[in-house]
């Protein structure tokens, strides 16, 4: 049964565009024929909302355009995500790996990064009666990225999950339910954070 490696591999990773996990990016790449709307909302940082639009670049490229809006004082910061998924992965056989660049222009709350992501898919066994893997997502970047970062997701259903990552300086985790297929609702804590993210998939 692969369920126990996998929860022990939620847990060490934390404490021991490709698109992304939470902030972290992984091996894997946004969909042909998709585009992914992401919003979050800082709760103990009133001032500030986040807005990503993901897009889709041929088969093994994709970009997010980004954009931190001050709800009170300032103008809105806009950069870009843009990364090359260099191998898809395929679950308990191989994994994703991709490349690329975090706030490309240097503009937003992350800082401009490249990187280098693999993410492994973990197929889940038993009685869960599921197509959704764990997945399991490891790397090194510069500047925002501090180095090597660390994620993971452990879904208990296809629409429960627990969400990991690690960067070296800060630790994330929360929970994601997903009342629809195209639908994410997480609730994330960090440090004296808690943010409230809300992400839908359009398909064409």
């Amino acid at each position: 049964m692969r369920i126990l490696p996998a929860f022990i591999l939620l847990w060490v990773t934390p404490f021991a565009l490709a698109d992304r996990l939470i902030d972290i990016p992984t091996g894997t790449k946004v969909h042909k024929n998709t585009l992914k709307l992401d919003g979050r909302w800082l709760q103990n940082r009133t001032d500030q909302v986040r807005y990503a639009l993901g897009i889709p670049i041929l088969d093994a490229f994709d970009a997010f355009l980004l954009m931190d809006r001050p709800l009170q004082k300032g103008s809105d910061r806009v950069s870009l995500d843009f990364s090359y998924n260099a191998v898809v992965p395929i679950v308990d056989l191989s994994p994703g790996i991709s490349v690329g660049v975090t706030d490309l222009f240097n503009n937003t709350r992350g800082n401009r990064s490249y990187y280098l992501a693999i993410t492994n898919k973990i197929g889940l066994d038993g009685t869960y009666n599921m197509d959704t893997p764990a997945e399991v997502t490891y790397g090194i970047g510069t500047g925002g990225l501090h180095g090597l970062f660390f994620g993971s997701k452990l879904p208990f259903s296809d629409r429960v999950s627990i969400l990991s990552e690690w960067d070296t300086t800060r630790l994330t985790g929360g929970l994601e339910l997903k009342p629809h297929p195209d639908l994410s609702l997480r609730w994330l804590f960090r440090q004296q954070e808690t943010v409230i993210q809300v992400q839908w998939t359009m398909r064409f």
